[in-house]
């Protein structure tokens, strides 16, 4: 992600947010034009499920890009389950059966 940004505004302006849509490059959260700015350059992409994801605003350079934020989320969605095993045997459930319970939910972390 950090050599993303490294890179000159024009390369990551090809990956610009469009209207109605919150994924891309950009500076999401300017609602005016008398807006008072806080300058923060974001890059938002959906994660999970893989097939809610946008590919056109998926970088190819740098070439590690992909890949390594592929990996990031499936292993942040390990940790989603590990963590919600964790809170069912706190509240006295078995894991499986919250897992049974949020399964819809937890088809968004495959």
């Amino acid at each position: 992600m950090t050599e993303f940004f490294k890179q000159p505004l024009e390369a990551k302006m090809a990956y610009s947010m469009v209207p109605g849509n919150l994924e891309g490059y950009g500076q999401h959260f300017v609602v005016s034009e008398n807006q008072k700015l806080d300058w923060a350059d974001m890059f938002y992409l959906m994660l999970r499920p893989s097939d809610s994801r946008d590919m056109r605003f998926w970088p190819s350079s740098p070439p590690s890009f992909r890949n390594s934020l592929d990996r990031y989320s499936s292993e942040a969605a390990k940790v989603v389950l590990c963590l919600l095993r964790f809170l069912a045997m706190d509240m006295g459930v078995e894991p499986e059966s919250l897992l049974d319970i949020l399964e819809a939910s937890l088809k968004a972390c495959e």
